[in-house]
């Protein structure tokens, strides 16, 4: 992702000024020098494409957060809801694997890019938002900043698996397969 390599290019500059500035006027802010040092290491972070995998707490696992890489997602099957965030990075959801027509799945892109293969006889229903980011849908029609709904092949009981889908100054592109 050409973008990431240059916002991590430009937190390393930053990290490197406050750093050097801190170093050689002496005067050593201990707040100063651990705020150059953490720029620093966000930036080298960027750079490396590593990724962060779950808390401490077990809440999420690393098939559910990416900071700073990239996935390749088949969500489960059943009817158990599913978050998926992505922050500083790059992930695609595949979606032929889900069988279950009330299904709620949850996608976040923040600073980040995913891409959601749906399947075309897949029944879906599509939450679009977006602030300061880009939702595409389906049907070529794409959200910027506030809300836009799709539905494709609902029953009359209106079930079909449930995407909630939010950009904040990312990109979701959703894509028939």
């Amino acid at each position: 992702m050409k973008a990431r390599r240059t916002i991590a290019l430009i937190v390393i500059l930053l990290g490197t000024i406050f750093l050097l500035n801190n170093l050689f006027d002496l005067d050593l802010s201990i707040i100063k020098l651990l705020l150059a040092i953490g720029f620093v290491a966000l930036g080298i972070l960027l750079l490396s494409g590593r990724r962060v995998s779950g808390f401490a707490d077990g809440t999420l696992d690393d098939k559910e957060l990416v900071i700073f890489g990239s996935a390749y997602t088949y969500p489960r099957s059943g009817p158990k809801p599913e978050n998926y965030t992505t922050i500083f990075g790059e992930r695609t959801l595949k979606f032929d694997r889900v069988d279950t027509a009330e299904k709620l799945v949850t996608v976040s892109a923040y600073f980040a890019e995913n891409t959601l293969l749906i399947p075309k006889d897949m029944p879906v229903t599509i939450r679009a938002h977006a602030v300061f980011g880009e939702v595409r849908l389906p049907d070529g029609k794409e959200v910027n900043f506030g809300d836009r709904s799709f539905a494709h092949k609902t029953d009359e009981k209106g079930s079909s698996v449930v995407l909630q889908v939010t950009a904040v100054f990312g990109e979701v592109k959703c894509i028939w397969v």
